[in-house]
């Protein structure tokens, strides 16, 4: 997930201008995921939906970029293990006035400091180191980065990986009943074994099951259709 993360962000970052202008926005206090986040949605939005002037993105409809969660590093050494809580990085497109993004981060964010600088595009791709790190507890099943505006961008979704392993594992997944019912683990690593050589039979045995599994039947023939075709 972390390499195809950092790809279709770096992929999203092809078509922005050469210089950019690199934003941190931070609170005074620590900020759980959820809060944060909310907060994060009501500054780009405002607090109040319906009011559509409050929010960072009507202030600049013009503006596009792309944020990264990152937690902060610890702030105690004898706590190694708790961060002070989420700030956002960011990078846009265009210059715009830092008081009003103050006012609009404060007002609708309740944001404390904020930090930019313009930087080179390729220093942009910086923000990527963070798709790769280790991902956090508190970050799990959390988007890292996302869209600012209604700029164009490529979805994880949309990065598609084309080796041997990924080969075998759609090949499996099509052809047997009941592969979307086995844990993930499972799927790994009989996905590994059957692409490093081994039969059906010994791919099933790696998870430990046997010939009874649903969708052997349906293998069988799939390997009958691929003797008749050849």
């Amino acid at each position: 997930m972390g390499l195809k993360s950092k790809m279709a962000f770096n992929l999203s970052l092809m078509d922005f201008p050469m210089n950019l202008f690199f934003w941190t926005f931070t609170w005074e206090k620590a900020q759980c995921v959820k809060d944060g986040s909310k907060k994060w949605k009501n500054f780009l939005r405002g607090k109040n939906q319906r009011a559509e002037t409050t929010g960072f993105e009507a202030a600049f409809p013009q503006v596009s970029g792309l944020r990264v969660y990152e937690m902060h590093k610890p702030q105690d050494p004898d706590w190694p293990t708790l961060t002070h809580g989420l700030h956002v990085h960011a990078v846009i497109d265009k210059r715009i006035p830092v008081d009003i993004v103050r006012s609009i981060w404060e007002r609708e964010g309740d944001g404390g400091r904020l930090h930019v600088k313009e930087v080179p595009k390729d220093k942009a791709y910086y923000l990527g180191k963070y798709l790769n790190k280790d991902r956090s507890e508190a970050l799990k099943g959390v988007r890292l980065w996302a869209p600012i505006g209604k700029s164009e961008h490529t979805r994880v979704r949309d990065v598609v990986v084309n080796s041997e392993w990924t080969a075998t594992y759609r090949f499996l997944a099509t052809s047997l009943v009941g592969w979307k019912d086995l844990p993930w683990y499972d799927r790994c690593r009989m996905v590994t074994a059957f692409s490093h050589g081994a039969t059906f039979e010994e791919s099933l045995a790696s998870i430990g099951m046997s010939e009874n599994f649903d969708g052997v039947e349906d293998w069988h023939k799939s390997l009958r259709e691929l003797d008749e075709e050849d």
